[in-house]
């Protein structure tokens, strides 16, 4: 199996922009997540003046949105912070209110970038929902149960069919 990439999440204010640089030259496959959530400024999340600073860099980029973040894309309403233009695709990390939002209004599958759910799927049915949301776009689906974190989980989920599926964690 060939590797398309390998996320890197967690970069902000204490990441020297050049050392990313650095990596990406030696690993190309290395794909940079960057983090949009309540924390913005702070561990994990980086400040917006700091991500305006990747704007030029040969370095690859996806955009992880969370939270309210996550909700106004869905809304087709990015907010002016977001720069669809410097990341190659954007990671949508839903809950149950989330899922619904994405089936329900689908302005987002516009775009042209792939779209992955992440989260912990394990008291969500979400395989329907999943699969008529990869007719509508470029979709697939990331169990993460441990937020990006890294943290090892006991038990993962099957894959579901028809979806290119990722594991995250551990």
């Amino acid at each position: 199996m060939k590797i398309k990439y390998v996320t890197f999440t967690g970069a902000d204010d204490k990441t020297n922009p050049e050392d990313m640089v650095a990596v990406q030259e030696e690993f190309p496959f290395v794909e940079w997540a960057i983090l949009f959530g309540s924390n913005q400024g702070g561990s994990r999340y980086p400040s917006f003046e700091w991500i305006d600073q990747l704007a030029d860099l040969p370095i690859r980029l996806a955009a992880h949105l969370c939270g309210k973040y996550a909700t106004n894309y869905l809304n087709g309403n990015p907010t002016a912070f977001f720069r669809e233009h410097i990341f190659g695709r954007v990671q949508i990390n839903l809950g149950k209110d989330r899922l619904r939002l994405a089936i329900n209004n689908r302005t987002w599958t516009q775009h042209q970038f792939p779209v992955i759910y992440g989260g912990n799927y394990d008291a969500v049915d979400v395989e329907p929902h999943l699969s008529d949301l990869a007719s509508a776009g470029n979709i697939s689906c990331l169990f993460d149960a441990s937020g990006g974190r890294g943290k090892e989980t006991k038990v993962w989920p099957a894959p579901f069919s028809g979806i290119f599926c990722g594991y995250a964690g551990g």
